[in-house]
């Protein structure tokens, strides 16, 4: 199989510092991702590099930009702030509230943004480090994430070539001010990415916290958006044209849809995993697909959304009242295993184990029954006799842990998430299924139910 169908994903970032990347997965992961980071700082790169103790990750000293040319880089009193463009003057009096770790500030950027030192610096596109054989590894970038304060369109103009050749996923800080005199703003990054075959996603993160004016505590309101993180995925019908092949256009599908689904965009990574259905068969994959733990888990993920009852909402409001929402069973616990222990059932095991628990201990103290005590001790009598039925409800009544994933009430596919450790975006998936279910249950809506597919008894 040829090195640009690899199934490892490569994610390269630019503006290392700090090891800080968005493309961010549980360690069960690691031996399918390989890093390739970029900071311009040459001396934070080399302690970076001799800090750093994964094998598959590999710090690179280069400044990348538009074009190979000599410049300077500013580096800043916060160094996080460090950039090839110079800080905008006309922002100085600009502050916003920063909270790092438990602590809180305002950061005023005619500080925070002065320059501290300039560094003369060599500037290489992404291109000429591919072509001159720079980067360690040889396959194209996956995801391509861009944390360069204002440099973020100059970098992707320098790196359409190797973009085109395969990039899945475009993740990048946007501005929507000028903080740096001259640096393009979000207008020019939308446009690249529209004409690179991107859609724009959404972001990952914004930041409100710009204001020309400073108040006291109290008399805060919002502030201006200023910046963020947007996250760019490739249309899907654009996978073709990159491909070389069936197994390429196959594993490219597959790494979108995991990348799609990490970010919590899971319904375009299902979309995707379906694409990827109609160019092969899980059976004829790659032998090296086969062995990777993401491609494990979007099997899973597929298997479990099949086993799932097909809930659909009516497309416009229906004054009709619909029937009560009744799904299966084993639309939410594995039927095979658990579909006698009812979501109910679990809640009150628990409470009933506590409350069981406390009254035996409290009557196992009162020493062996005698004739009299009804009479002369009737609180602790009482306490015996439910402790005794409790005991004898017990084995009637079958305590689910509190860690499992069942007493939570969660879906199979939010088993996996919670399984593979994936928590943002199994929040995501949760916060969306209670609120629908909630208002379905409250109020009169029209939807379709098609069960899901069953075990074999």
């Amino acid at each position: 199989m040829p090195t640009s169908v690899d199934a490892k994903i490569y994610a390269h970032h630019v503006g290392a510092r700090g090891f800080a990347a968005p493309f961010g997965c549980p360690p069960r992961f690691d031996a399918d991702i390989v890093q390739i980071l970029y900071e311009a700082d040459a001396d934070c790169a080399e302690q970076m590099r001799k800090s750093d103790n994964k094998t598959n990750r590999y710090v690179l000293p280069y400044c990348i930009g538009g074009e190979n040319r000599r410049g300077t880089l500013n580096v800043t009193v916060n160094p996080y702030g460090s950039s090839v463009y110079v800080p905008n003057k006309e922002y100085a009096s600009y502050y916003g509230e920063v909270y790092p770790g438990d602590d809180v500030y305002d950061a005023i950027f005619g500080e925070w943004c002065r320059t501290e030192k300039v560094v003369d610096v060599d500037i290489v596109s992404l291109d000429s480090l591919f072509d001159d054989g720079l980067v360690p590894v040889a396959a194209p970038p996956d995801i391509l994430s861009l944390d360069t304060q204002g440099s973020e369109s100059d970098i992707i103009r320098g790196a359409k070539k190797t973009i085109r050749r395969g990039v899945l996923a475009l993740a990048t800080e946007i501005e929507f001010h000028p903080i740096y005199s001259e640096q393009p703003l979000i207008d020019d990054i939308l446009r690249q990415a529209r004409e690179l075959g991107f859609h724009f996603a959404g972001f990952l993160h914004t930041s409100d916290e710009i204001s020309p004016y400073r108040s006291p505590v109290g008399l805060r309101g919002r502030s201006f958006l200023a910046f963020g993180d947007a996250l760019f995925l490739r249309k899907v019908e654009t996978l073709k044209d990159l491909a070389e092949n069936d197994e390429h256009h196959y594993v490219m599908s597959l790494k979108l849809a995991f990348i799609a689904i990490v970010f919590g965009f899971t319904e375009y990574g299902m979309g995707v995993l379906a694409h990827a259905e109609t160019i092969m068969s899980e059976e004829e994959a790659p032998a090296d697909i086969q062995s990777r733990v993401y491609f494990v888990f979007l099997m899973r993920l597929k298997k479990a959304a099949r086993k799932m009852d097909q809930l659909y909402l009516n497309t416009r409001v229906d004054p009709e009242p619909s029937k009560p929402l009744k799904l299966e069973p084993d639309a939410y616990i594995d039927s095979k295993l658990v579909q006698w222990k009812r979501r109910t059932k679990s809640t009150i095991s628990q409470e009933y184990r506590i409350f069981y628990r406390t009254v035996c201990n409290v009557a196992d103290r009162g020493g062996r029954f005698v004739w009299w005590e009804p009479f002369r001790y009737p609180r602790r009598f009482v306490l015996r006799v439910v402790a005794k039925t409790l005991r004898y409800m017990d084995r009637f009544i079958d305590p689910i842990p509190l860690w499992s994933p069942f007493h939570r009430s969660m879906t199979l596919i939010e088993q996996i998430f919670n399984e593979y450790e994936l928590y943002w975006a199994l929040a995501i998936i949760q916060t969306r299924r209670k609120r629908t279910m909630s208002v379905l249950r409250r109020k009169p809506h029209a939807y379709t139910v098609t069960p899901g597919q069953r075990d074999e008894p």
